[in-house]
């Protein structure tokens, strides 16, 4: 073998050598890229929030019964929403006021302090801040459903905002924007009850948040 033919060897081989490694370290970087560590295992949800009555004006009695009556519903759509999910745990009112007894300070602070006391690693908080029930029928309806509610989930560690949202939506007439057919389609066209456009909200909001959507 002359050398000239020993060096075109000893460069193939190099090249090859090369390909390989580059080859293992690309299928690493996929498989790592395919099954990231989950950044949440546990999640704790607090009871639901009733956003606080603007202080300039007495609310009156009819708006805060509606609010408990959305809390109530929120709940009720939340396990429903996590029925399937073992690792999330909701806290009724009871559960929440007994690890809560003696504990004081920042509301935030007290929430991650009560869902690390369940050993997990986030807790959800929701607040309800509107909840009017349809006046009238799926096809007749003198006044619309209308809902607003906003969301955070918390590491319970860091304190850092994993994801968070809100929904603000009242039912309007089709005739109102054609462009929300696709909507109006989906609804039956119809006029839907406050819990409906409430888990609406739910579903819609929940999906873009990685740690909260449908697994």
């Amino acid at each position: 073998m002359t050398a000239d033919s020993g060096n075109k060897c000893r460069n193939f081989l190099l090249l090859m050598m090369l390909f390989l490694l580059a080859s293992a370290c690309a299928i690493h970087r996929q498989s790592d890229k395919e099954d990231p560590a989950p950044r949440v295992q546990k999640i704790v949800v607090l009871p639901i929030i009733i956003a606080p009555a603007d202080n300039s004006k007495p609310a009156p009695q009819t708006a805060v019964n509606r609010l408990k009556e959305g809390a109530a519903t929120f709940t009720l759509l939340l396990a429903e929403y996590f029925k399937e999910r073992p690792s999330v745990t909701i806290l009724d009112e009871a559960q929440h006021e007994g690890l809560a007894a003696d504990l004081t300070g920042d509301p935030e602070i007290l929430a991650r302090t009560i869902a690390g006391k369940n050993k997990a690693d986030a807790v959800l908080l929701c607040t309800i801040n509107r909840f009017v029930e349809r006046e009238g029928g799926s096809y007749a309806s003198a006044q619309p459903a209308s809902v607003s509610f906003n969301f955070r989930l918390l590491g319970v560690e860091s304190g850092v905002t994993l994801c968070d949202g809100s929904f603000d939506e009242t039912q309007h007439p089709l005739s109102d924007n054609l462009f929300n057919i696709h909507i109006a389609a989906s609804r039956g066209f119809k006029w839907i009850t406050a819990q409906d456009l409430l888990k609406e909200g739910i579903l819609k909001k929940f999906k873009e948040c990685p740690e909260l959507a449908d697994q």
